[in-house]
């Protein structure tokens, strides 16, 4: 678990601050402006870092609850096209009555996450998409790119984030009783698809 958190959330926090700093430096002599204003966006984001840290260590890091993962989501979509420059759309159908519970949006959030850093990081997609919907006992979060692809080794599209990535993704779902769905062929990008079944609020108050 310990090794599940610090890489899918601080050690990619990390790196795509660091991916902030190498375009501040690549652009430091023909835009001076543009390359501070990606610098403070780089301290910006390692001051959260540190947050997110302290809280991890003192394990009071903050669950998102019923009303607010999808926010939170929405705030990651904003953070990644800011970080990486890339065309970003987030669509979102209405939850018609369905709700996860708090251990599992959060888990939904850390896929969300890990996905988008493995678009950053192998892709090189020029655009990506975000859908969240919920059809009848499910939740399913797609995120699409227009990138690279991958090429496929029995069941599952090669390194796609490393073995450890992809692992993590996996466990996660699994933890939350969900199936886990990667599409991807060379030079056709890459879906990941995470399918979630949920309850209706005046049933069970929602997937734990």
């Amino acid at each position: 678990r310990i090794g599940r958190e610090l890489h899918d959330h601080i050690i990619q926090s990390l790196y795509a601050t660091g991916l902030t700093l190498e375009d501040a430096a690549l652009t430091i002599d023909e835009d001076a402006a543009r390359a501070k204003n990606r610098i403070g966006q780089a301290i910006q984001a390692l001051n959260g870092t540190i947050g997110d840290i302290r809280s991890f260590i003192l394990d009071l890091r903050r669950e998102a609850g019923h009303d607010d993962w999808q926010a939170e989501l929405g705030e990651m979509i904003r953070a990644f096209r800011l970080e990486t420059l890339t065309e970003t759309e987030l669509m979102v159908d209405p939850p018609a009555g369905i709700e996860l519970g708090s251990k599992a949006s959060q888990e939904v959030l850390a896929i969300a996450r890990e996905a988008l850093m493995n678009v950053t990081k192998h892709a090189h997609a020029t655009r990506v998409r975000v859908c969240l919907t919920h059809p009848p006992e499910a939740t399913v979060l797609e995120i699409v790119d227009n990138g690279v692809g991958m090429a496929r080794h029995g069941d599952s599209p090669a390194s796609l984030g490393g073995r450890q990535g992809l692992r993590n993704m996996r466990e996660r779902a699994e933890i939350i009783g969900a199936q886990l769905e990667i599409e991807s062929a060379p030079q056709h990008g890459t879906t990941v698809r995470l399918i979630l079944p949920s309850v209706k609020r005046a049933d069970q108050g929602g997937v734990e």
